[in-house]
């Protein structure tokens, strides 16, 4: 596979201070000196802090997370001649210690990686799932699903690693005995949250504020030594686990609703996601793939990309407004337009169909008829009017399902390229600030099951044992050569958190880099806007946005023409690389603290 150039953006953040740790990442591999200087480079990032873009030649890697300790780390496994699966590990065990608001050994995963040397691409689906004999309940034990998080960072390792995990899990393990900084967006999560022990349960702390030092050895010592075993946990954590479970319980019925969670978690830790084929479609001359799955965001994003194929969003490039790029009113419109379309598709008929025969039956036809059919993009793009919002998108009819709105909070995202070419997108949850509130093992355990929506057993997003429910994370791999032809050796990994503003936080950058051809850093920074259900619009107008004429008249517009405008924050987290064979860019969102790194000497 040809190697990658990508773009960051410039963001500013005191997040991570100098720190005086001078944490070292293990003994050179392919270089002593190029490793040396490679290192020392990675040390002098994290002094920095959070960096919004960095950048360097084809053939130097470059990573983009949402957390300067974990683009740090991935930094390390890059430096060292791991590949960006190695990188996508390293950082991701950071990102449960340092954001263990959003992501973690505790959540579920969903990647794209594309192998340097094939060109294939392939998707992960490792979202958390119901328990074998789970019921609904009310208790917070009922809204956990089984972690899996963990088991994807052994398939990638496994399928595309050349570093061994204990090596990876170093700097995880290094920063929760050592101690790490706390950001405030870490503080601001805990106030939000409202679990009121979740700072001591997991620091040993009452409260704590911007800046302090923590740690978190539990957490340190179950990563060191799930990394020893080679990416599995031992019986005997597992059954430390579930002493964590038992003391959790509230009552008898959350202790039976832990129990079973505690069983299938330890059934399941040996197993592991496989690699599928990607779904794609082609927007702007590039192939653009996602996670191969009826219960994820690509489904979402894909179908909106094939409708605005039909709708030549080229001709309708960005003002300049005191150096953010904001988009016509007109453009908005379309994509807002496309994505209330995608959403009432995907809010209807989304869903792990499992072993059912009806619904597999429903998640085959939605997949054939709506997210990757042509004529539904043309025949969608029909219904789109210029100046006036479409009052109430209807579903295609694929049986009795009703439209059902739901919620997500709590994701973050990386992207990351290595000198290889090799590439990888993931995006992790918990669903919620700190997700269920019940912490095992040192980490959060996700609220993922709140996302099932279906109230009868033949709605696609119906809770069911063993069942996934869905979820909005998109992370894309899209791939085009230097004259514009899909495939090529020019590739975007893209993805963002955000609940369910995900999709149009994807769609928005993709738009940006491949319609109207902006670097990744002006991609990012543009103002955010889109749709999260098929009735509510949002563009963003907090901070300098509100202030800027192009983006106060892209609102009024956009209300004159019927849409609900929400107004406010919309920050977006967006992590994207670029890849061409002179040049890889890595961007971060200048809205969260996100950190962009080259890793070459």
């Amino acid at each position: 596979m040809a190697k990658k150039s990508r773009r960051l953006l410039p963001r500013v953040t005191g997040v991570v201070a100098a720190t005086s740790m001078a944490l070292s990442l293990g003994s050179c591999t392919f270089s002593e000196k190029s490793e040396e200087k490679a290192l020392e480079s990675c040390e002098e990032h994290l002094k920095q802090g959070a960096n919004v873009s960095a950048s360097g030649g084809g053939d130097e890697p470059v990573v983009s997370t949402s957390d300067p300790y974990a683009s740090w780390a991935a930094c390390g496994a890059l430096a060292k001649g791991g590949t960006a699966a190695d990188a996508a590990v390293a950082a991701q065990l950071v990102l449960g210690l340092t954001e263990p608001q959003v992501s973690g050994p505790g959540g579920g995963s969903v990647a794209m990686t594309r192998d340097g040397k094939s060109d294939a691409l392939q998707s992960y689906d490792s979202t958390a799932y119901a328990p074998a004999a789970y019921e609904p309940g009310e208790s917070a034990g009922s809204r956990i699903g089984v972690p899996s998080t963990l088991q994807l960072m052994r398939t990638l390792n496994e399928d595309a690693g050349k570093l061994d995990l204990a090596e990876l899990a170093e700097p995880a393990v290094r920063l929760a005995h050592d101690g790490f900084e706390v950001s405030e967006r870490l503080v601001q999560a805990v106030e939000e949250a409202k679990y009121p022990a979740i700072t001591q349960d997991l620091y040993g702390k009452d409260a704590f504020a911007p800046g302090d030092t923590v740690h978190n050895p539990r957490y340190g010592d179950l990563i060191g030594a799930w990394a020893e075993a080679d990416g599995r946990i031992s019986d005997t954590d597992m059954d430390s686990l579930r002493d964590d479970l038992r003391n959790a319980a509230a009552d008898e019925a959350d202790e039976q609703a832990l129990d079973a969670l505690a069983s299938t978690w330890s059934d399941g830790r040996d197993e592991a996601p496989k690699g599928q084929d990607p779904q794609c479609v082609d927007y702007e001359g590039a192939n653009v793939c996602g996670v191969d799955s009826p219960a994820t965001g690509s489904n979402i994003v894909l179908p909106a990309l094939g409708i605005l194929d039909h709708e030549d969003l080229g001709r309708l490039a960005p003002y300049d407004n005191k150096g953010y790029k904001v988009p016509r009113s007109t453009a908005a419109h379309l994509m807002v337009e496309a994505e209330r379309l995608a959403f009432t598709e995907g809010n209807t008929w989304m869903g792990d169909p499992g072993d059912d025969g009806a619904l597999q039956d429903i998640a085959k036809r939605y997949r054939d008829e709506v997210v990757m059919n042509q004529d539904y993009y043309r025949d969608a793009a029909q219904q789109i009017h210029q100046k006036r919002s479409i009052k109430s998108p209807e579903p295609t009819k694929l049986g009795d399902t009703p439209y059902r709105d739901f919620n997500e909070d709590g994701t973050s995202q990386l992207s990351i390229t290595d000198r290889d070419g090799n590439v990888v997108s993931m995006t992790s949850t918990l669903q919620s600030y700190f997700g269920s509130g019940v912490v095992a093992g040192g980490f959060p355990l996700n609220n993922s099951l709140d996302n099932f929506t279906g109230e009868s057993p033949e709605e696609p997003n119906s809770p069911a044992p063993l069942r996934h429910p869905k979820t909005t994370m998109s992370p894309m791999i899209l791939t085009r050569d230097a004259q514009g032809e899909k495939g090529g050796n020019e590739v975007l990994a893209i993805g963002s958190p955000g609940g369910t503003k995900i999709p149009s936080y994807v769609i928005k950058n993709i738009v940006a880099t491949q319609a109207w051809g902006l670097s990744v850093e002006d991609a990012v920074r543009m103002p955010n806007f889109g749709s999260t259900t098929r009735s509510a619009s949002y563009i963003e107008t907090d901070g300098d946005y509100g202030k800027l004429k192009d983006v106060k008249r892209a609102k009024k517009r956009l209300q004159e023409w019927g849409h609900s405008v929400d107004t406010g924050t919309a920050d977006s987290g967006a992590n994207l690389v670029s890849t061409s064979e002179e040049k890889n860019t890595a961007a971060a969102d200048p809205r969260r603290d996100g950190a962009a790194y080259a890793a070459g000497p």
